[in-house]
């Protein structure tokens, strides 16, 4: 669902039609956070709506809710939360500015020991 809105948002094999890519946004965010409260290990769905709130797809944008999102997947160890939330407190969106904050989250996603997130490193 989220793929297929945002072929629809960039008119990847289709016309470009952010009416129909915001639908299926609505119906990913509605089957992430079906699987989010179902799951044991929540960390993937809980990066995945925080994404969701980050670029208002699906949902009204509000950095602060992207925020409390990526917190609960660092929570639970997600390299690529960690690198997003590093970048909201890079830029003060959603939470009050601070860099060394920003450096650490940075520094979690670039060293996570299984999945090393390639974006912080750069």
């Amino acid at each position: 669902m989220h793929d297929l809105a945002k072929m629809y948002l960039s008119g990847l094999g289709c016309e470009k039609d952010e009416g129909t890519a915001q639908a299926w946004f609505r119906k990913a965010y509605y089957a992430f956070t079906a699987k989010e409260a179902s799951e044991k290990k929540k960390g993937y769905f809980q990066y995945r709506i925080g994404k969701l709130y980050s670029f208002g797809y699906g949902v009204e944008q509000d950095y602060s809710q992207a925020a409390k999102w990526y917190e609960k997947a660092v929570a639970e160890d997600n390299p690529f939360a960690a690198y997003s939330l590093g970048s909201l407190y890079r830029r003060g969106e959603g939470v009050e500015q601070d860099d060394a904050k920003a450096y650490e989250l940075y520094r979690m996603a670039a060293e996570h020991s299984e999945k090393p997130n390639a974006s912080p490193v750069y």
